[in-house]
This record gives C-alpha cells, structure tokens and sequence, in this order.
C-alpha cells in the first residue's frame, strides 16, 4: 500500500500554504509544464547532489542526505527561511522537493509552517493532510521538536546555549548546536573547557547575544556565527542585537576567568584543513529577479484562529438538516459542542495563510442530501459534498470556509468516531 501512495503521488504537486509553498518529488521539480501550471518561480532543490535544477527559476541547491543522524535539518533550515521569505516578499512562489517528496522537502516544508508560529504537531499534520505520504525520518522529526522547545527556552529566558561555527561535509560551514542545558529551569553560563581558540562560537544566555571569536579563528567560522546570531534573533526569539568580541575579552566568562583557552580535542576533526577546500559555490541560482513571472496575489499574513459553525434552524431541532438552515458562528466552543446529530464546519487558519476545513458528522446526523428530491439521508462523503454546497455561507460569518466548501478537494469529511488526529489537533487548538 505505502508503494502504491508514493507511485500515486510521485507527479502530484502538493499545495501545503495556498498559492504560495508547494512539495514535491523529483518528477515535478523537473516538468515545466508542472512548474508553469502552478506558477513557481523559486525552488528549493534538496537533493542537488541527484536532480538536477534545468529550467529557467530562481533555485536554492542543497545537497541533504535522507539521514537524520548525519544530516541537521538545523545546519540548513534557517538559509531556506530566507529563501523562501524572499519569494514571499517578491510575490513569487516556491517549490520544495527532494526525490520522492516524503521526507527532506516535507521536512522543511513543516519547519517554514512552524517559523510562522505553528508547533511541530500541528505543522506536521498541515503539510501531511496536503501530502498524505509526508514522513520526514525520524532523526529529522526530532530535530524539529528539539528546535521546537529550544525556541520556546529562549523566548522565556530558560536556559543558555551555545552554538560552534563548524566545517561540514560539503565544506561550507554552519553553526551547529554544542552545548545545550538539559534543565531548562537553570540557565548555565558558558564555560572556558567548552570553546576553542581555532573556533566562533554564538553564546545566548540571560537575555543577551554575544559572538565569541578564537584567536586561530579563519574569517569563513567567524562570518558564519555571525550569520548565525542574526538568524537566532530573526527566527528563534534571541535578541536582534549582539556583541562580537575576541578570545582577550573575558567578560564573557563569570569570575572574570583569567586562565587560558586552547584547543579541545573532540573538536580536531571539524577543524581540519582538508575541510576549507574546495569550497562550494553560492548555494542560492538564479536568473535576474525581473526576469522571473511572479504570482498576482498572495494570502496576506494573519494571526492563527479556528473557527466552529453549527448549522441552525428555528425549525423543529427533529428535523432532517436541510438548505434552510444557516451556518451560525459557535462561541467558546468544546468537545460539548459536538452533538451527534448535527453536522459542524470547522475552520482552521495559521499564521502561513493555511486555509483548511473540516465538516465534523454527528453519528446520529440527518441531512437531505438533494434538496429536489426531498429524501433524508445519513451521507455517503460525496453527499455531504454536494448539500454543504447547497448551504448559504453568510460572508458576515464564514467567508473563510466558502472557497474550500465550493471547491470539494479542499474540504475533509471527518466522520463522528473517525476522527483524524488533524482534526483533535485544530480543534483543540481553537479552545
């Protein structure tokens, strides 16, 4: 069965925030007519290293390897962040794959999601419920929820940690985490035995951002920690602005440390010459920025909200449901609110601009499915299709749920006692 998925969706381009972020697989990255279909302009190509990027777009190459435990979703997110954001500012649209669109692509895809304010369980059910072979490796699901409450550390001023400027296997460089406190409740300071005078290091702790420099540090570390701390301050909640100071500062440390930093011998191998080599070319393609067709509009940003309709009627509550009724808005709503006779629209909107909706049926929930025809029936899921869509839907109160109710493949039919884990995660989310 998991074969068959992947064979049904390896040319199927998977709209995760509307007419803006997409995912794939290789299939679709390399189809012009695809591409043009869904109007991409930028596309961010995980798997470099294998397909290749031929068309006329604006590309960010990346050569991730499919291994949680040798590749951190965290060493190359952040660059994406900006990729992407620049498309946004552009009004461009941007294409994610890799080569079968389930596990680096879709990575990422829920690492933008949650960027723009979401968790890692409801980001994650967002790009699986748009592309139902989503199944980011475990060592990458990991690292999201790492990254996920280390954000929320330092929002709060929980904890300290320290971040080291390394050469990677490609021999580029990016910072990876070092050292990290394991309880959040005693924020630590840095200490000397933790840095290394061949190396930079970002140190966030009480509320402050400072970039330490070794002495035997190469300007390619030192530039890259700097980058660093601006996407700590851009997208993890750390302070905008920061300090840089050298090895002979040592106000960095408490007690005023005096003694001397040298080298640490866990950190040799990230440190050897044949790393500075061949060094990569600009990660980031592209054709001039006139030059590439960008989208007419895009959702503008909003705040994360759901929203729960009923439909009404001053009619006899007995009564099969049927177009007279009216969707009417359910204030401070709860798992009471879900009467098995009726029949529920739940409206989840994220800060990304994701627009998806549920209709929740009652158990015990009667409906005329054909108005003309006049007969009551419990529902087969296209039933339910075609009533919702013979349902008035005031602008005054659900003008967000109309375009996913009149356009069928953007609406879910969950069914009382079935429902997906997405679903409990959206409504809960709207307590």
């Amino acid at each position: 069965m998991k074969r068959e998925k992947l064979e049904r969706y390896k040319s199927v381009c998977s709209e995760v925030v509307p007419k803006f972020l997409y995912v794939s697989g290789a299939e679709v990255a390399t189809d012009l007519d695809q591409l043009q279909k869904h109007g991409i302009t930028h596309v961010v190509n995980c798997a470099a290293q294998i397909v290749p990027s031929p068309h006329n777009l604006r590309y960010m190459l990346l050569n991730m390897r499919d291994d949680g435990l040798a590749e951190d979703m965290c060493w190359t997110m952040y660059a994406v962040f900006d990729f992407v954001e620049a498309a946004w500012d552009a009004g461009g649209r941007v294409l994610v794959h890799c080569v079968s669109g389930v596990s680096r692509s879709c990575g990422l895809a829920i690492a933008f999601l949650m960027h723009r304010g979401a968790g890692f369980g409801e980001s994650y059910a967002t790009v699986r419920l748009c592309r139902p072979v989503c199944e980011p490796n475990s060592g990458f699901q990991s690292q999201l929820m790492a990254w996920d409450e280390r954000r929320r550390a330092i929002v709060d001023k929980r904890a300290a940690f320290v971040y080291r400027a390394v050469y990677r296997h490609r021999g580029d460089c990016a910072s990876k985490l070092c050292v990290e406190t394991t309880d959040y409740g005693s924020p630590l300071p840095p200490l000397p035995s933790t840095l290394d005078r061949r190396g930079a290091f970002v140190v966030l702790r009480d509320g402050s951002l400072t970039v330490w420099v070794g002495e035997a540090c190469d300007e390619a570390l030192r530039s890259c920690a700097i980058q660093t701390a601006v996407w700590l301050g851009a997208y993890d909640g750390a302070p905008s602005e920061f300090s840089i100071i050298s090895q002979a500062d040592r106000l960095l440390f408490d007690n005023n440390y005096d003694g001397e930093i040298g080298q640490v011998r866990e950190y040799d191998e990230d440190y050897e010459p044949s790393l500075r080599s061949s060094a990569p070319t600009d990660d980031v393609i592209s054709t001039p920025l006139e030059e590439v067709p960008v989208a007419a509009e895009l959702p503008a940003r909003r705040p994360s909200v759901v929203r729960l309709y009923e439909l009404a009627s001053e009619s006899d509550d007995d009564a099969p449901v049927s177009a007279g009724y009216q969707w009417e808005l359910v204030s401070d709503y709860d798992h009471g609110d879900l009467d098995s006779s009726r029949l529920l629209l739940l409206v989840a909107e994220s800060e990304a601009g994701v627009r998806r909706v549920s209709a929740w049926v009652g158990s015990k929930c009667v409906f005329v499915a054909d108005p003309q025809a006049g007969a009551a029936t419990t529902g087969a899921e296209e039933d339910v299709r075609a009533f919702l869509r013979t349902i008035t839907l005031p602008s005054a109160t659900a003008q967000h749920a109309a375009p996913c109710v009149s356009q069928s493949g953007d609406l879910a039919v969950v069914w009382e006692g079935s429902e997906p884990d997405a679903f409990w995660a959206e409504f809960e989310r709207g307590f």
